[in-house]
């Protein structure tokens, strides 16, 4: 099984999400306590996720989605992608292709 090892936030973040910690909150901040995980979070404001991010990224609001564009741009045109996983049809063959 993969570990996740950074997450990137766009529009929510992982202290504060709808009203109060949303239930990943607990598990994030254990792996980003013990160094396992790092964070980074998008998002216009300085909210309490982007307070203990390893990375705060402060957008202009309504930005965002030009970003996560610009990023995807970059991963096709630099083919950083895994293309064989991407090419299974469902989560089967997926797994096959591991």
């Amino acid at each position: 099984m993969k570990v996740v090892e950074f997450i990137l936030y766009f529009g929510t973040g992982f202290v504060d999400a709808n009203f109060g910690p949303p239930a990943m909150c607990p598990k994030v901040t254990e792996n980003v306590s013990a160094g396992k995980l790092k964070v980074a979070v998008v998002d216009p404001r300085m909210s309490k996720s982007a307070s203990r991010a390893l990375k705060w990224l402060p957008v202009k609001p309504t930005t965002d989605a030009a970003l996560a564009l610009a990023m995807i741009q970059w991963i096709i045109a630099n083919k950083r992608y895994d293309a064989t996983y991407l090419a299974a049809a469902n989560k089967a063959a997926a797994k096959a292709v591991k």
